[in-house]
């Protein structure tokens, strides 16, 4: 169990290894009951389909199931993990669905239509190369059997979704956006290109898990700032290859990459084809627990039986302690994540910080208890509230040093109590990292119209000018 606001890099490290964990207890599952495993990873997965078509035809505006700018998310928390995981299921029932079971072409066309509700263009193309290759390993090649049912759910999918109010897209569903491609995948190339400029300047062991963002965010082209917001969510590369090479260097990427074709090597069947079709989504979108793990679990139970090794030296007692040590882990950090949503919800910010005091230098966690005293100064100012409120912002920014967007909040917080000087240093830091910040150098700008500073000033025209000429102040 991985904490849902642990988001450190040690936490990257923990997921890694319980991933390939995943992967190595079920390589080790008996061949026949292998599909009994398959068969409850469809049940959940239908499951998840339901509720992402219940999301896009009820539209919630609120909770948990709410939907994503109108596009479903089932239990995952954004449309593409959604999706990746829907073509996943597609592959595992269409599998059945060939080799004679025709009952399974209705869950078949739930999970094509929870495809089309996601959105998500890639899942859609990778579903269709899973479906392939299905079709092609199965006696005669049914594709009559897989295609109807998949076409009258994608369909269906279509005739489900629809914008949401708060949406600005005209449409919803994974084939109604494939027209909208262009736009995405040019700001992919884009970042890739980042990328490789950032790994040329580490190109040994690379910058380190989940730097991906302060690593290119200094290469950032002045046509790239214009056309994405300059806080747009670009903190992975939205492909695997370029995010380890940036990440681990090449030495990590080699490691990496013999693991998946040692582990690849011996694997065959459904499970197969389903685990390599959520990892084709990875070549155009983030790796994410939602994903990770299920596409281990399934390369696992399609590889060759593992032969089972003796260790006379580990004792049972001692698996047994490692057992308890890890479920007493996992509890705690589930019940910590629990109890920091729950004091969120109370918007008492002692509280808040109080239960922060569990996680160890999380800077999602510290950012939120800053929030969280900033707003009870906003109902209920006190110098208190200001000086805990200050405090946080400035934990984050220990934290992550090479993010500017927790400069951007620790100098908004300064600013806003009126402490102009420190709030400019926080400022100039966040735009020595991303030096086109439009939101930042804009309020350098108010600082330097408050200060006098005419060389602030003029730099900060310039560049608000050359990134939006809506924000363009001439003096």
């Amino acid at each position: 169990m991985i904490g849902v606001f642990s988001t450190s890099r040690e936490m990257t490290v923990v997921v890694l290894a319980a991933s390939i964990g995943l992967w190595s207890l079920a390589a080790r599952v008996p061949v026949a009951d292998r599909s009994v495993c398959e068969d409850l990873i469809v049940g959940a997965l239908g499951l998840s389909a339901a509720i992402g078509l219940v999301q896009v035809m009820a539209q919630p505006t609120s909770g948990w199931i709410a939907t994503y700018y109108g596009r479903a998310t089932g239990l995952t928390p954004h449309p593409v993990y959604f999706g990746a995981l829907m073509a996943a299921g597609a592959v595992l029932v269409a599998s059945r669905l060939v080799v004679g079971r025709w009952w399974w072409g209705a869950l078949l066309a739930l999970f094509a239509a929870a495809i089309s509700a996601s959105g998500t263009r890639v899942a859609f193309g990778a579903s269709l190369v899973g479906l392939a290759l299905v079709v092609r390993s199965s006696p005669g090649r049914r594709l009559v059997l897989c295609g109807p049912p998949f076409a009258v759910g994608i369909c269906i999918g279509m005739l489900s979704t629809r914008p949401a109010s708060n949406s600005s897209t005209t449409a919803v569903s994974a084939v109604g956006r494939l027209s909208d491609s262009g736009g995405a995948l040019s700001e992919r190339i884009d970042v890739w290109g980042f990328g490789l400029e950032a790994f040329l300047e580490k190109p040994v062991f690379g910058w380190g898990l989940g730097n991906f963002r302060s690593a290119t965010q200094g290469h950032y082209s002045l046509e790239f700032a214009r056309s994405v917001s300059d806080r747009s969510p670009w903190f992975d590369a939205h492909n695997l290859i370029v995010e380890l090479l940036v990440a681990v260097g090449p030495v990590g990427l080699g490691l990496f990459a013999a693991f998946g074709v040692l582990a690849g090597y011996r694997s065959r069947g459904p499970s197969a084809i389903a685990s390599m079709t959520i990892a084709l989504t990875w070549l155009l979108e983030p790796v994410s627990l939602s994903t990770l793990p299920l596409a281990l679990i399934l390369l696992g139970l399609s590889s060759t039986p593992a032969a089972s090794i003796s260790w006379p030296f580990v004792s049972s007692r001692l698996a047994a302690g490692a057992l308890a040590v890890g479920s007493a882990a996992a509890l705690f950090v589930g019940a910590r994540d629990v109890a920091f949503k729950e004091a969120l919800r109370t918007d008492d910010a002692a509280k808040v910080e109080s239960v922060a005091s569990w996680f160890w230098r999380d800077p999602i966690v510290a950012d939120a208890v800053a929030q969280s005293w900033q707003i009870d100064y906003i109902y209920a100012p006190s110098q208190h509230a200001e000086e805990r409120a200050i405090t946080w912002s400035q934990r984050v920014t220990d934290y992550e040093p090479l993010r500017p967007t927790w400069w951007d909040r620790l100098g908004t917080r300064l600013y806003f109590h009126g402490k102009d000087e420190a709030a400019r240093a926080s400022f100039e830091q966040a735009v020595s990292l991303q030096p086109l910040r439009a939101s930042t150098w804009s309020y350098l700008l108010d600082i330097a119209d408050e200060e006098g500073d005419v060389n602030l000033e003029q730099r900060a025209v310039l560049t608000l000018c050359l990134l939006d000429s809506d924000r363009c102040r001439l003096p």
